[in-house]
């Protein structure tokens, strides 16, 4: 007499089929689990690369370029404005500075003073992510705010030109030729003899990609670039 029930071969049958519906179920979870995680990833990455990069930009758009900072920023050196700078340094309209920087960790950082000895840098990015790729593009090379010379270190030094450079009598910058006579940015006016201003308005072009940590389980990169124009006027 046979009782009710399954053999062992329908056993193992039912077995292999729910086995093969698991495994198929876990990888579709494990996929969908893996792509919603990269998506925040990449979400956050470019949330934070935005936020810092309009915090620099807020900073610029509402104040000047710290020109002063950059005629001796450069390891007591005057900065040559031509190339990227390491360094972003404005002041708002009550002359307060604000610096912003990468530091040797690839961290975006801010101070309200670079230019004291040590400043106290603040860190305005996340520890688990790095910047790379910083540039900072300040254009034009010459401060067209500046006003007339008042010592001779105002002006550019040319030895082989001993009677160009600064002149008492009117407060200028003597100059025969522009590309050795005047501060990159300015203009000799060859009718006048004298340096000028560049006659256009502040601009920073902003450059650089906010990342993960190279390890990390769920890699996510943002590049961003801006130009920010000064809306200060001061002529």
């Amino acid at each position: 007499m046979k009782r009710p029930g399954f053999t062992l071969i329908e056993l193992m049958v039912v077995a292999a089929v729910f086995s093969v519906l698991f495994l198929v179920a876990t990888g579709v979870y494990t996929s969908a689990f893996s792509r919603q995680k990269t998506v925040q990833a990449k979400q956050r990455v470019a949330t934070e690369a935005r936020s810092a990069l309009e915090t620099i930009a807020r900073s610029v758009r509402v104040g000047n370029i710290d020109y002063a900072y950059y005629r001796t920023g450069c390891a007591g050196a005057r900065c040559d404005l031509t190339t990227t700078q390491p360094i972003i340094a404005v002041r708002d309209t009550t002359n307060a500075q604000t610096c912003f920087r990468v530091n040797a960790v690839n961290q975006l950082q801010t101070t309200t003073d670079c230019s004291q000895a040590s400043p106290t840098w603040a860190t305005m990015t996340p520890d688990d992510l790095v910047v790379t790729g910083f540039t900072a593009y300040i254009s034009p090379a010459s401060d067209p705010f500046l006003g007339p010379p008042t010592i001779p270190t105002d002006c550019r030094i040319n030895p082989a030109t001993a009677t160009l450079g600064y002149t008492a009598s009117g407060g200028v910058c003597r100059c025969a030729v522009t590309a050795t006579d005047c501060w990159t940015g300015q203009v000799c006016d060859t009718t006048a003899g004298i340096c000028k201003n560049p006659n256009t308005q502040p601009i920073v072009t902003i450059s650089f990609t906010l990342s993960t940590l190279p390890l990390a389980n769920y890699p996510a990169s943002s590049k961003l670039q801006t130009s920010v124009v000064t809306r200060n006027y001061q002529r």
